[in-house]
């Protein structure tokens, strides 16, 4: 909360307001905002791991129109030619930004374009929150074995415009009115409690649970000072001795 507020106690220390901050403490890379930037820089992390010889598996995550870009294919191709340890998820909600899918690429399955680098590619309900997992885990597993890359693509759909900006009116509401529909929070939460894992109490006591966290994230981040002007030249150099 304190990163979008761009606060000095945020991750970034209010350097890049609103959403492109990573946390290194849960190994988080800070995104790129040039549309598969992350692909590639997941990728070098993913050849690190492996020169290091650990057992650590990259998550890259981005949308479909992402895999329209050049430097998508690169990292891909490269991956699957080395093996390396790194599962792409591909968050595909039907639009790049504007653009629909149909006019981003002629297939209708992204996770196709996993076979032109050597690897396997699956495509899943995206709104279905126990096969992401299932699928997510195997592939997980798979890439920490040394059995390489994974390309998932999660069927999804994004409700709202690409930005605050956006008012998505390239779009007819019909669409989105039956994705929503497809919502997979209260899809699995149903689950859940036909199930009997979890029970109306239990789910009352999260609900009062997460309110809280997030009153409290807010007063934080409400409290928090601004950086300095000054602070921007921080953290742009490395300083201190080479080992």
């Amino acid at each position: 909360m304190a990163q979008v507020y761009a606060r000095k106690t945020s991750p970034d220390k209010g350097k890049s307001h609103p959403c492109h901050y990573g946390y290194a403490p849960l190994n988080v890379i800070t995104p790129a905002s040039t549309v598969a930037g992350q692909v590639v820089v997941g990728t070098g992390a993913a050849l690190a791991f492996k020169i290091k010889k650990v057992d650590h598996v990259v998550l890259s995550f981005f949308g479909d129109g992402a895999t329209s870009r050049g430097g998508f294919h690169e990292a891909l191709n490269f991956a699957g030619i080395h093996k390396l340890p790194i599962v792409y998820i591909c968050q595909n909600n039907l639009w790049a930004e504007s653009v629909p899918l149909s006019l981003q690429t002629a297939i209708t399955v992204l996770s196709e374009r996993a076979k032109a680098y050597g690897f396997e590619g699956i495509t899943i309900d995206g709104n279905d929150v126990i096969e992401v997992k299932r699928v997510a885990s195997e592939a997980i597993e798979k890439a920490r074995k040394g059995g390489g890359p994974t390309f998932i693509e999660c069927k999804t759909y994004r409700w709202y415009g690409h930005s605050e900006i956006d008012p998505a009116n390239y779009r007819g509401n019909e669409e989105v009115e039956e994705w929503k529909k497809k919502d997979p929070i209260p899809r699995f939460e149903k689950y859940l409690l036909e199930k009997k894992i979890l029970s109306e109490q239990e789910k009352n006591q999260i609900f009062q649970k997460i309110e809280k966290e997030i009153d409290e994230a807010v007063e934080f981040a409400e409290k928090s000072p601004y950086p300095a002007p000054e602070e921007a030249l921080e953290d742009v150099y490395y300083e201190g001795e080479l080992k």
